[in-house]
């Protein structure tokens, strides 16, 4: 078990699939995620939506404590570029 702890603390702060998992729920109904890119503290993600108000993007995410601080872009194509400040590792009571 020790070893598990040991990996677990190899990574920087939230797994990739976990912030999948918050964004894919946070979207408004029938968006599509396209595209996905992410560094330690920041996270660019590219959706394809009927919805064109990048107000219905943000207010989704409003309430997470990992994903809140973003932007939403309209890009002109039937798509909206979503840019998320990540917050640091155990600066709000995430990880350590």
């Amino acid at each position: 078990m020790a070893s598990i702890d040991g990996l677990l603390q190899l990574q920087k702060g939230v797994s990739d699939y976990e912030l999948m998992a918050d964004v894919s729920e946070a979207l408004p109904e029938g968006a599509l995620l396209v595209g996905w890119n992410r560094d330690p503290d920041k996270l660019r993600i590219l959706v394809r939506s009927a919805e064109t108000d990048p107000r219905r993007f943000i207010e989704g995410f409003a309430a997470s404590p990992m994903l809140a601080d973003l932007t939403a872009t309209p890009t002109g194509s039937g798509s909206m570029l979503l840019d998320f400040n990540l917050p640091h590792r155990g600066s709000d009571g995430m990880g350590e």
